[in-house]
Parts: C-alpha cells; sequence; structure tokens
C-alpha cells in the first residue's frame, strides 16, 4: 500500500460465536472486504476479527456499519498503525511451526537460516497473516492432503490464498498443480511462496471458481472456503474429482455443519473423515464411482 498508515478494524466477540463471526464475515464481503484482508482468531473462547486498510475513511465507514448491524455481544473498534510497525508486529509473531506429522511452516525470510530437521520446510511470505497456515481449517486440509500421498496426481486447490495447500501437495507428489482465487494480490502472494519453494504449477489465475471452464477431473479437489459458498457452488465442485477420488472441504463453521451435512448429502460422495476443533469443522469425502451426475 501506498499509505503510511494502516487502520486496523477489530471486532471482538464477547464469547465464542462461531455463527456470529461468519455472519460478520459474509456482510464484511458485501461491502467489498476481499478475504484475504480478513485475519481471525479464536483464542480463550473469545473470536476476534481483524482486517486492516491503509483507508481511514473506510475504516471508520465499515465500524459504523457492523456497529448498527451488531447491537450486541461485540465490541467494534478501529485504531491506526504505522505500516512499517505492523510488518515488524507481525513477522514477530509469525514463527517457525509444525503444519503436518511431516511438514513445518517457515517464514520465507528465515530461509538462509533453516535447519533440516525431522519434518520438511514450506517456506511462506505474506504480506499479513492471512494465510500463514495457523488457522486450524488451513490444518485439518493439510492433514487430508498428507493422509492421501501417493494416491493423486493432479490437484485442483479452490481458494488457494497464499497457497499452502497446493505446496502440501506438491511435497505430497503431486505432479500437476492448479489453483486459482479470487483475489488478484493473493495470487500474487501465491506465485511468489511457489518460486520460494521451487514449485511450478500447472495453472494459476485470479478468478471466481465458477467462472473456471473445463472439462478436466482431478485426483483431489481442495476447497477451504465459507460454508455457504461451498453449498453455492458444490454442484461445480464435484463435477471436477475424478470418480474414485478425493475432494476435501473446510472453512465450516460448526453450527453450520447439520446445514452443510444435508445439503452435501446424496449418492456421489462417501464421507471418508469428519474432523472438528476450535469452532470449525472438515470433511473428506471420496467422489463415488457410477454415480456420475454431469
Amino acid at each position: 500500500m501506498t499509505s503510511k498508515n494502516l487502520y486496523e478494524n477489530r471486532f471482538i466477540f464477547s464469547s465464542g460465536a462461531p455463527d456470529k463471526a461468519e455472519l460478520l464475515r459474509g456482510l464484511l464481503k458485501l461491502y467489498g472486504v476481499e478475504e484475504q484482508e480478513i485475519v481471525e482468531v479464536n483464542q480463550n473462547g473469545k473470536t476476534e476479527i481483524s482486517l486492516f486498510t491503509g483507508s481511514k475513511r473506510r475504516a471508520f465507514f465499515l465500524k459504523e456499519k457492523m456497529a448498527c448491524l451488531f447491537h450486541s455481544g461485540i465490541s467494534v473498534s478501529v485504531k491506526s498503525l504505522k505500516t512499517s510497525d505492523w510488518q515488524t508486529r507481525w513477522k514477530q509473531d509469525f514463527k517457525t511451526f509444525a503444519l503436518t506429522r511431516n511438514l513445518s511452516i517457515v517464514p520465507a525470510w528465515e530461509k538462509k537460516s533453516w535447519k533440516k530437521g525431522k519434518t520438511e520446510p514450506l517456506f511462506i511470505d505474506t504480506d499479513t497473516v492471512f494465510g500463514t497456515g495457523m488457522h486450524p481449517t488451513t490444518r485439518f486440509m493439510a492433514g487430508f492432503i498428507e493422509s492421501k500421498r501417493g494416491q493423486f496426481n493432479d490437484f485442483l486447490d479452490i481458494g488457494t490464498g497464499t497457497g499452502i495447500l497446493s505446496l502440501v501437495a506438491w511435497k505430497n507428489g503431486c505432479k500437476q498443480i492448479w489453483c486459482l482465487d479470487i483475489s488478484r494480490e493473493a495470487v500474487q502472494v501465491a506465485k511468489r511462496n511457489f518460486q520460494n519453494n521451487q514449485c511450478r504449477p500447472k495453472f494459476i489465475r485470479a478468478m471466481d471458481f465458477t467462472k473456471f471452464k473445463t472439462l478436466k477431473k482431478f485426483d483431489f479437489v481442495a476447497a477451504n472456503v465459507l460454508s455457504f459458498d461451498l453449498i453455492r457452488m458444490k454442484d461445480s465442485i464435484i463435477s471436477r474429482v475424478r470418480p474414485g477420488k478425493f475432494l476435501a472441504v473446510s472453512g465450516i463453521y460448526l453450527k453450520n455443519f447439520p446445514m452443510f451435512r444435508k445439503r452435501f448429502a446424496g449418492p456421489q460422495l462417501r464421507c471418508l473423515t469428519t474432523v472438528k476443533k476450535d469452532g470449525w469443522a472438515a470433511v473428506l469425502y471420496t467422489r463415488e464411482k457410477g454415480a456420475e451426475n454431469e
């Protein structure tokens, strides 16, 4: 950003309320906030959402709008930060950590000092804390991918973000990586992370998944987006999965999980694994052979 200052909108729910958090995220998107701008933290029974903008006017506009829509149970504030101070602050908090049993996330700026250990590194760089792999939904999905090592040759990453899940697929032997995200900024960050890890995706583009036109089927499709988007794009997502192969979905708040499970029920998919933790859920399916509806 060209602005010397960033403005942080912070929304803190008085108690763990993932359903209200999802509603807030949806409303923010309606007001033009992109998914990669939103940072969500769940700890000590509270849910906190932050977003960062270079526009003071925008920050206070969003504060007023959300305060009007949420009458109780939420604290809404705006804080001014110097860009340099913010970058220093979050980089200090972003440390190497284990993403799966075999992979660790390593900040890209620590690449030269990285010492080989029991896990392989994924060198990740991003301009904000978004997409560092710390969110439970990313961990769920990474675990699903690793559990199917050697069983897929091509991978479709819907809502790739910073490219972490595509890199996990590549580290687990995938030959062809296809990824897309509606955000041009996210795609640029993902490209940088692919370069950091010497990974060359077959396809990477900034676009809406609903406009992704291909007859190709994939051995593994991953979609880590909000539950309402999963439901909205259900048929298109399933149609990209090769029969007998895998679909992993996440970004599902637990209170929305019964609705999601009902909407995703049907003869095309068989549930292999469900994971629930910290107010979130993720599911690994296989697409049944002979149950195509294309």
